[in-house]
């Protein structure tokens, strides 16, 4: 069965390939066809890179931008706990100065 299908597929390929390939290299010359081919294949290979890198650059801005969002949110965070520790630091300010207060008045 493998067999067959094998056999199918390489009469089909080849009958392709006689009936469309070897006509272009039976008109003209060999390396004018190879340079075709080769600016087709890399025609292929720069819109593949040309794909991939706008979709990398798509990706980098989502995640620059996240990035952007989680600092901000950091940075209010860091505000936030440094105002906590100064108001703290004045409280604390404020007692000392009332105990060494009270203390010259009381002596």
């Amino acid at each position: 069965m493998e067999y067959k299908l094998y056999l199918l597929f390489y009469k089909l390929g080849n009958s392709y390939i006689s009936e469309n390939i070897n006509p272009i290299i039976e008109k003209g010359n060999v390396l004018e066809n190879w340079y075709y081919i080769i600016q087709i294949v890399s025609g292929i290979f720069v819109i593949f890179g040309t794909i991939i890198a706008v979709g990398q650059y798509l990706l980098a801005c989502n995640d620059s931008k996240k990035t952007r969002e989680r600092e901000v949110s950091l940075h209010e965070i860091e505000v936030a706990e440094l105002e906590k520790d100064r108001i703290q630091k004045a409280i604390d300010l404020r007692v000392s100065l009332k105990i060494i207060l009270l203390q010259k008045h009381i002596f």
